[in-house]
Formats: C-alpha cells, structure tokens, sequence
C-alpha cells in the first residue's frame, strides 16, 4: 500500500475509532452558523451568538458555499468535510516527519500515532488534538502543521541566497490559517517564529528576547485592558479551563509531560532539525505556561491574557509531539530488532508498534463509546438512528413542527443532562433559544456585548427543570420565549405534544 492508500485507511481508521458526532460540543456552534449562511431566516432573536464565532473565520461562508456549489444538503458537506480535514492533517503530519529526516515507515508511524491519537485532550485546555467533528480547527491544525513544515526546510542556500518555494509557501498556509481561525493563527505565528530562531545561528540571545518579549507582552495587556462589566467577568470566570488554579493536578500534569518529554527527546536526537523542532517546541510550551502563570488569574480586575488562552498553544505542541513519538516508536522498534539475536524477540517487537497503535486506537474507541453512550458512534445525515439519542429526537421533532420565528427555553446546563451527550440545541432544531451556561457562556466570555444578554438567559433558565409553572412564566415571559422543553418528568401543567418518555417539549401559556 502507498503512503496515498495508508492514509486514506488511516481517515477511515480515524472515523471509525472517534466517530462522527457533528452538532456536539463545539461543532454545534459552527454547525449553526453555516444554516445561519444558507438560510438568514433562521435564528431570529439569537443570531448574534450564532454570528460570533463567524465574526472572524470564513469557515461557515466556506463550507456554506462549498453547499451551494456541490448541490449537497449541509450534512453531507460537513461529513465530507470532516473527513477531509481528517485526511489533510494526517498528510500535513506526514511531511512534517518527513523533514524531520524520518523515512517512509517511521512516517507511517506517526500517522499512525496521529490516528490512534486523534480525541487525546490536551490536558486541561478543553480542546483534544482532532474532534469528532467540524469546526473552524479542523482546518486550522493542518493548515499549521503544513506551515511548521515549510518552515522546517532551508530558507536560503550557503551562499545566502533566498529559496522563496518554502518561504511563499509557509505564509501561504499561515494566511489560511488566519482565515479560517485567528485565535490559532497567532498561536502558529509564534511557534514558527521560535522555531525559526532555533534553526539560526544566533538562536539563545533570539529566544531570549522573544520570551521576554511575549512576557511584556502579557503584562502590556493587563496593564491596558479596560475594566469590565459585571456580567462579562461572570461568564469569563465560568470557563474554568482558562485559570490554571482551576484545573485538576492531572491536567496540569498534561502540560508538564510534554515539557518533560521534548526536554528529555532533545537530549537523545541527533538529527538538527528534529532538535530545532523539539526546542522550540520546549520554549514555547514554557512561554504560554509562563504567560498563563503571571498573567491568567481570577483575582485580576481584567482578564484579557486569559481571554487569549495562551495555553492553546499546546493544541500544537501535542501535535508535534504526537508525530514525533509514533515516528520513534518504529524507529526504537527497528533498532532493537537489528541488535537482538533471539527470534522470538524480533517477531515481538516487529509486532509491538501496531499493536501499541491498534491498542491505543482501541483505547479512544471505548472513550468516545462512553462519552456519547446514547447516541450513534457515526452520525450519518441519512441514518435513522440519529434520533436514538432522545434529546436529537426532541430537537428534531422541534425542527419539523415549529415556526422559525418560534423563540424556546431550555436549562442553562442542558447540555450535561443525562442521555445528552453534549449535543447542541440550534444545530439541530435551528430554532431560536435563550443563552445557556456552557456553549453561550463561552460566546459572551470573549464578547462583552452579548454579556448582559447571556447573563439573563441563563440566570431566567437556571434550574428549570425544577420550577413551578408560575415561576416559569414569570422569567420567561418577558423575553419572549414561546416554547420550554423540559426533561420527562418535570411537572407541568402546559400543554406538550412531544414527549419522548426522557425530553418534552411544551408550548407556554399564550397571553391572556
């Protein structure tokens, strides 16, 4: 099989293992912005939320028009497009292996590890290397890997002329990667700029300075940010993931072993780019977490650096690593096979790098299975068992038989209801609703003008499921709401003509 043919199976391989779960978690987010670009009629009264995360990437004109242009309906192009993206990272990891001087099976291993690796959190930032979905990372992380690695490839010859072809190239990919997520082009930016500092002669005095310069940097902001509503800092304190203080000694964990690992892999790489690659890697682990440290606190009047994330910079850095460790576990493999003796020693560990990958694919499998225990492990656009999930089925049924206009209330933490599996209310209905806790809490944790409208939203839907009647008509009567879905066995003397046994939709009282 080619490398063409091994990393087509490996997308399949990717699927398979991670599943396919496309209006979950985030993806729901972007999911209802591209429906947002095909049809303007939706989301009446919310479509500034549905509008943020378009504010600044082409992702949903993109795959709106990549629709329109295919003549596809807008699942089957997210589907496609999923395992697109899955496909174009596995080749953007295979060249980086590539010059990193790894030969075609230690390159096959790090796809591998890549594949089998795809749904690892990265450690306690709320992001995994790859997801089970579209969103606008999907594209930016291979378009990064493929930056990294033009940036890898000499830049000039010995006489110190200019090889434009990498050079044009880097940008070009970065350029995209502005286009499609601005948040993660700053992060590759940055990563390139190290790196390339490392490959240069006059590399420590330049890492210096551009640590120092990225401590300045943090401390500028904080210096200069304006004060901040009361609202705003409410939903800016409730993404824990952006406080180190917040987060589990595990997590943290997660940003010390790479450290320690591409410390540790530098002193045992011979190969100088591989080296530079590791190095900057290091430095760059050690800066976001230096910036996060200082700079990403709750007890700050302001909280702008955190609203940065400076710690997504290890989205990248797992990446990096993960290509690096699959490429070597062959590479250790084969070594060990040259120096034995005994037969049934090489057969083992002619063995142990697919068994190690297949184990650890196996592994996400049975992850992923629980994370999303009641919905399909796939969900194709055209498969009935989509609606397994009773939540989806509420929200399709919602979809089919209510006017757009129709504006719903729902828990502010329905999304961690059981049976729902992070599964996102408007990418399925596409019906307007009021703010909730998790998806909108981070919408109006980046921009202060949707603040105050979250901040009502959920504080009219917190513990909904619990209210009486009375009380539910007095918080979300005077916004607007037309409808209220509620869990199964949540008392209610409003009329539902939906009810799944787990999720009922209900229509309030008209008006008297």
């Amino acid at each position: 099989m080619d490398v063409y043919g091994c990393i087509a199976f490996l997308t399949v391989t990717v699927l398979a293992a991670h599943g396919f779960h496309p209006a979950a978690e985030d993806g729901g987010i972007y999911i209802a912005g591209i429906y947002l670009r095909l049809n303007p009629g939706l989301f009446p009264h919310d479509a500034e939320f549905v509008r943020a995360p378009m504010a600044y990437s082409s992702f949903a004109a993109m795959m709106a028009g990549a629709s329109r242009i295919l003549h596809l309906p807008a699942d089957w192009t997210i589907f496609w497009a999923h395992l697109l993206t899955i496909a174009l990272t596995l080749c953007a990891a295979k060249r980086v292996s590539e010059k990193c001087g790894h030969n075609a099976a230690e390159q096959l291993g790090a796809i591998a590890l890549l594949a089998a690796w795809w749904t690892m959190p990265v450690a306690g930032t709320s992001l995994n290397i790859g997801d089970p979905y579209v969103t606008a990372r999907s594209f930016s992380t291979p378009l990064s890997l493929l930056a990294v690695s033009f940036a890898l490839e000499p830049w000039h010859d010995e006489s110190k002329r200019w090889l434009w072809r990498p050079l044009l190239l880097c940008l070009l990919y970065l350029v995209s990667t502005a286009f499609m997520h601005e948040l993660m082009f700053g992060f590759a930016v940055t990563f390139i700029v190290l790196l390339r500092a490392k490959m240069s002669h006059r590399w420590r005095p330049l890492l210096a300075i551009l640590t120092l310069l990225a401590i300045g940097l943090g401390f500028v902001l904080s210096m200069t940010a304006r004060p901040e509503s009361t609202a705003f800092v409410r939903a800016e304190l409730s993404r824990e993931y952006w406080f180190l203080s917040q987060w589990s000694w595990y997590e943290v964990c997660g940003l010390l072993a790479p450290l320690l690992l591409f410390g540790a892999l530098m002193k045992m790489e011979r190969s100088k780019v591989s080296t530079d690659l590791l190095s900057a890697s290091l430095v760059a682990g050690l800066a976001s977490l230096l910036v996060a440290v200082l700079f990403a606190r709750e007890r700050f009047a302001e909280h702008l650096v955190a609203r940065l994330q400076p710690l997504r910079m290890f989205t990248l850095l797992y990446a990096v690593l993960t290509i690096y460790l699959g490429a070597h576990i062959v590479r250790y493999s084969r070594t060990f096979l040259d120096r034995s003796r005994l037969v049934w020693s090489k057969r083992l560990f002619l063995m142990a790098p697919t068994a190690l990958f297949i184990l650890s694919a196996c592994a996400m499998f049975i992850v992923q299975k629980v994370q999303f225990s009641s919905s399909p492990h796939i969900e194709l656009p055209a498969s009935a068992d989509t609606t397994r999930n009773p939540w989806v089925a509420a929200f399709r049924w919602i979809r089919q038989n209510t006017a757009e206009d129709a504006l719903f209330a729902i828990d502010a933490e329905y999304i961690h209801q059981p049976h729902n599996d992070a599964q996102t209310f408007r990418a399925t209905a596409l019906r307007s609703v009021l703010p909730d806790q998790s998806k909108d809490g981070g919408e109006a944790a980046v921009d202060s003008a949707l603040a105050d409208q979250w901040q009502i939203g959920t504080d009219a839907q917190t513990n909904l499921n619990t209210l009486d009647d009375a009380d539910r008509e007095a918080r979300l009567r005077p916004l607007g709401a037309t409808w209220i879905v509620l869990t199964a066995r949540s008392p209610t003397s409003f009329p539902c003509p939906y009810n799944n046994g787990e999720v009922k939709v209900c229509r309030l009282n008209p008006r008297s």
